[in-house]
């Protein structure tokens, strides 16, 4: 269907991907498939789950598709794990998606996307990590951002991270900048989650009452990541790391 919209024409692109999205959504699953993901999700235990998509576009030496496809946290029960699985599905084809996707000239029928399901982590501070500086290129240093809560507030620009730089060699921080952390993102227990604004500020207090999400990310994510670095140092590319205590 998306082979003969004009794409320049934005009104019809998100017409077009409205219906695209909707069908997928409200579509049945396969008995077979069906079975295989909620024997899989029992394996795991049954709790929460993060449900990611991972699209064959995604970080392209020349384009970053990253973002472009949806992720859902803290996914509980096999309706709702069902239903996450839909959903990423269908961001392969959303308005945003299928416009970057034209701007990088990709044809867009080639394009596919897996659906990846892991054990949800509780994280008490959580963000992604550089193996290489992205600004300077100095692979000697590895650069993490990080603030308290689930990762969505960094990847999602929700919040000022905390910013570190640790060189690989001597394992030591060689710099390290205290962000607002503006937004936190946590769990619910009813599962789903939740974006909290953080009072708390550089210079005084948190008067956050979510204890898990006020721990200090200077010493968790510094002393969790130099110890991981040496397991990452071959990857060029950014991770996402969740760390509890």
């Amino acid at each position: 269907m998306h082979a003969s919209v004009q794409t320049d024409d934005s009104a019809l692109v998100a017409e077009v991907s409205r219906h695209i999205g909707n069908a997928i959504r409200h579509a049945s699953i396969p008995d077979p498939l069906t079975d295989l993901v909620i024997k899989a999700y029992r394996q795991l235990g049954g709790d929460a789950v993060a449900v990611r998509s991972s699209a064959t576009a995604e970080d392209l030496p020349e384009a970053a598709f990253a973002g472009q496809q949806e992720t859902f946290l803290n996914v509980l029960g096999e309706q709702a794990l069902l239903q996450a699985v839909r959903d990423c599905w269908a961001s392969l084809w959303s308005e945003r998606a299928v416009l970057y996707r034209a701007r990088q000239n990709m044809d867009q029928a080639s394009v596919k996307l897996a659906v990846v399901v892991q054990k949800m982590v509780q994280a008490d501070v959580a963000g992604v990590m550089f193996t290489a500086d992205p600004v300077s290129g100095a692979r000697d240093e590895l650069v993490i951002d990080a603030s308290p809560g689930l990762g969505e507030a960094v990847v999602g620009g929700l919040a000022t991270p905390d910013h570190f730089v640790v060189n690989k060699r001597r394992l030591r921080l060689k710099e390290q900048y205290r962000g607002r952390r503006e937004i936190i993102v946590l769990s619910k227990a009813e599962g789903g989650i939740e974006q909290i604004s953080n009072r708390w500020q550089p210079d005084g207090d948190s008067d956050h009452a979510a204890d898990n999400a006020r721990r200090d990310p200077d010493k968790v994510a510094a002393a969790d990541l130099t110890i991981r670095h040496r397991h990452l140092r071959y990857y060029r590319h950014c991770t996402e790391f969740s760390s509890r205590q």
